[in-house]
């Protein structure tokens, strides 16, 4: 049995989802008050953001709040301008802000929230508007948001607003975006009206942190399992396509021996792409997935039925027998060892109190795994063995296959 697994990404993961700071992404169209907006709500001197009247001030992404000692950490966004082209620009810069905060996990860089600030000045909300903002919220699925809607101080404005807000969401499909409220912001004094509405926002924001908090675990969690499931399928078709090259070849040293060699180096980087980085946990996980009794059976029944279609209907030379039969074990390998590795890194598999034989049979017996391996094995197909490869993945969807 393999010992405890100690992960790098236990670190990473509980830096970022036991942030105890709600952060707020800002969203809104150029003059808006964004800036404004954040300097009322922190409520210091320690960091500003610039300020302006009708005009995009911002024109990078920046977080404020790390010096405040605040609850919050706000993350301002460029402004939207009716500009296609800046548009598509502004769109594209913060979905690879967001693409970036999953490769390069950083308390500061996630996002709990939305606040989508909306100048009360203005009488109407075109849907090109909402329609950037459902593109840049489904990049973290039913992300909650607010509606913030500034430099409105009279009470019949404000429910003006407030109704121009609800209708224009009910016409664009609320069920496209997750909007939990509208609330009227006036960052700043204005003449003699007192500035209002930041405790309303700040207490309607904590109100959400707990399902917000929640809905970014689950978010984060499945574009991390996703982003490092690509690199590690990457692995494993480089790494069959090298085990039915040395057995086609049969190269000198032992093919077996080879072909071991390769399909263990694959199960090390596969570890390592999910930050298992001990060697000899690494070691002791593959070597008990190499051993497995399910692995082994299905060697053997491979072998023999790539034999009996290579000699009837298929009429292939032994060579690409050997190569076919080796390529699908080890994408079979391939496939148990991201199955188990990532299991592990999120938390599913405990293995130090699991029978990985048992486990490495359950997995291959899932009706999933033959189609997951139709999916990665296209650069091993070759002139004479694709088909006969595409057969004996067929019969990994059989369940006597194992037996």
């Amino acid at each position: 049995m393999a010992k405890k697994v100690e992960k790098k990404t236990e670190k990473t993961s509980r830096k970022v989802l036991d942030n105890k700071i709600i952060n707020v992404m800002l969203l809104g169209t150029s003059g808006s008050g964004k800036s404004t907006l954040i300097n009322a709500f922190l409520n210091t001197n320690l960091e500003k953001a610039p300020t302006g009247v009708g005009t995009a001030i911002t024109d990078r992404i920046d977080v404020y709040g790390e010096l405040s000692n605040s609850p919050f950490r706000l993350i301002d966004t460029p402004g939207l301008e009716y500009s296609h082209k800046r548009q598509n620009w502004l769109t594209k810069e913060i979905k690879k802000w967001l693409k970036d905060s999953v490769k390069n996990p950083d308390p500061k860089t996630i996002v709990h929230t939305i606040w989508f600030c909306v100048d009360g000045s203005n009488k109407r909300m075109p849907e090109d508007t909402l329609r950037y903002l459902q593109t840049v919220s489904n990049f973290w699925e039913n992300v909650p948001i607010i509606f913030v809607s500034t430099k409105t101080y009279f009470e019949e404005d404000i429910e003006e607003n407030r109704k121009m807000i609800v209708d224009a969401l009910n016409s664009f499909g609320r069920d496209k975006i997750n909007v939990k409220a509208v609330i009227p912001v006036l960052a700043e004094k204005k003449g003699d009206v007192p500035a209002m509405g930041i405790d309303e926002l700040k207490a309607a924001t904590e109100k959400l942190a707990p399902e917000a908090r929640s809905i970014f675990e689950k978010n984060w969690k499945e574009k991390v399992k996703t982003s490092k499931r690509l690199e590690a399928n990457t692995v494993v078709i480089s790494r069959a396509t090298a085990a039915a090259a040395a057995d086609a070849a049969k190269t000198k040293g032992g093919v077996s021996k080879v072909v071991n060699g390769i399909q263990m180096e694959m199960l090390n980087n596969i570890a390592k792409i999910y930050e298992i980085e001990d060697s000899n946990t690494i070691k002791s996980i593959a070597t008990e997935i190499m051993g497995a009794n399910a692995i082994a059976s299905i060697g053997k029944s491979l072998a023999s039925r790539a034999v009996a279609l290579a000699q009837g209907k298929l009429k292939i030379a032994a060579k690409a027998v050997t190569a076919a039969v080796s390529g699908v074990i080890t994408l079979t390998l391939g496939e148990v060892g991201i199955a188990v590795f990532e299991s592990i890194f999120m938390g599913d598999l405990d293995i130090e109190n699991t029978d990985l034989d048992k486990y490495v049979e359950a997995v291959i017996k899932d009706k999933s795994f033959s189609e997951k391996l139709k999916k990665i094995k296209g650069a091993i197909k070759s002139k004479d063995g694709d088909t006969l490869i595409d057969e004996l993945i067929e019969l990994l969807g059989k369940a006597n296959v194992t037996k």
